[in-house]
């Protein structure tokens, strides 16, 4: 060496970037990251065999052994006894799905409320609960409003409860419908030409059926 070099030190490398050559980086698979951790965890070697086996430094094999323990850790807390475990991003597709059906079922109930407003206002009824007397042609609208709701996967007793009136009384008139009678109100008292009483029915010449109620 001369006395030049010497006092001017080590000369850099020509062709290379600030002078001098760049440590080339070490890519490991995640199999050969795990065999690094495993092998610090389990004290199967030392620190300096390691790094000269995958020619790694130090703060890369301390990086790899905090990763790892991170991700053990992560999911050790996502798992769930008798479940698999789910990953935070899996766990935020369900909540997002679920809050999905919430809104479409709450779209799809709105829909049906108005369908049945509409409907009423159509048999010439109000959004109060349906009267006591109602004509024949409303009572099958209103059975058919029921009908429209029950299609869309909700129960009759739902649609009598939105529209407004008693489960009961609507399966009567499905039962008159189904049994093709008129739906129209009888008019009060016995029918035309029937008695009202049982006295009546002596005086008209009627033989009294025995045990009659007078």
């Amino acid at each position: 060496m001369t006395e030049l070099d010497q006092a001017t030190g080590p000369q850099p490398k020509p062709g290379t970037a600030g002078g001098w050559a760049r440590k080339k980086r070490v890519r490991l698979a995640a199999s050969q990251k795990y065999e690094v951790f495993t092998s610090v965890l389990t004290n199967a070697a030392t620190g300096r065999e390691i790094a000269e086996k995958y020619k790694l430094d130090r703060s890369t094999i301390r990086s790899i052994c905090a990763t790892a323990k991170q991700g053990a850790l992560d999911a050790l807390a996502a798992a769930i006894p008798g479940r698999r475990g789910k990953s935070p991003e899996r766990e935020a597709l369900d909540a997002a799905n679920e809050r999905i059906a919430a809104l479409e079922a709450t779209v799809c109930e709105q829909a049906m409320r108005l369908h049945i407003s509409e409907g009423k206002v159509r048999l010439g009824l109000n959004a109060s609960p349906v009267p006591a007397r109602v004509g024949g042609p409303a009572k099958e609208g209103i059975c058919a409003l029921v009908a429209d709701v029950a299609a869309e996967g909700f129960s009759e007793r739902q649609a009598c409860c939105w529209i407004g009136i008693g489960h009961s009384r609507y399966l009567a008139w499905k039962q008159r419908l189904a049994a093709g009678r008129d739906l129209s109100d009888e008019p009060p008292g016995p029918p035309a030409g029937k008695a009202r009483h049982a006295r009546l029915s002596v005086a008209a010449g009627e033989p009294r059926q025995p045990g009659a109620v007078e």
